[in-house]
């Protein structure tokens, strides 16, 4: 179904934030087990740091694609989005011209910020969003621009995802030997899933009070 409306973007968000909620909880539970070996302790611990990596990924790239779906079936013009979502439109043009030497390989985006400033905004959501498959801060900054959405509750976190969640994600990836003490996963899931929630809370203010729009 597509996200024609601000309660179906709602919906997919909560459904998109709920399953993944439950399968971070059901590894919480299994790590602060008091009866379970310190063996199996820390492989659990292991696994998780590897499914809260998964599930900030997935949920942020699901996330921004719907929200830019809903913007989409607006059915806006260019001159009515605000400034992140007509340079994504106009990106979606730019391909390989960047190199080009011609002239006239700019003239799409010519058109589109001259004479065709008024017509209806094509935004590609189904291509917007490259976490890159390795989702540092930086990435994570560029996203949330890209949606127009206050980056300032994620600044304090940045050292979180890239020292502790993405590096250590990537030691466990390939292979290497990672021992993380109950109480530090424990404040990384809880971290994670601020950061879930304030970006689901983000978008859904934002559909309402229409921040894709253009300002005047």
């Amino acid at each position: 179904m597509k996200i024609r409306t601000k309660e179906q973007l709602s919906d997919r968000l909560s459904d998109q934030l709920s399953w993944r909620k439950k399968e971070l909880s059901a590894v919480l539970t299994m790590v602060m087990q008091r009866r379970e070996s310190v063996g199996f302790k820390r492989a659990m611990i292991r696994s998780g740091i590897a499914l809260l990596y998964a599930h900030f990924e997935g949920f942020v790239k699901n996330a921004a694609t719907h929200y830019l779906e809903y913007i989409a079936l607006q059915r806006l013009r260019y001159n009515e989005l605000a400034t992140p979502f007509l340079a994504i439109c106009v990106r979606s043009y730019i391909g390989n011209m960047v190199e080009s030497k011609k002239a006239s390989s700019f003239a799409p985006i010519v058109q589109i910020l001259v004479n065709n400033i008024s017509q209806r905004a094509k935004l590609p959501f189904n291509k917007s969003i490259d976490t890159e498959s390795n989702l540092s801060s930086k990435v994570f900054k560029e996203i949330v621009w890209c949606l127009n959405l206050d980056y300032s509750p994620y600044e304090s976190k940045e050292k979180l995802l890239d020292k502790r969640l993405l590096k250590r994600r990537n030691y466990i990836a390939h292979g290497e030997h990672l021992q993380i003490e109950e109480s530090e996963y424990n404040e990384i899931h809880d971290e994670v899933l601020f950061i879930l929630n304030t970006l689901r809370n983000q978008i859904e203010g934002a559909a309402i009070d229409e921040t894709f729009r253009k300002s005047y």
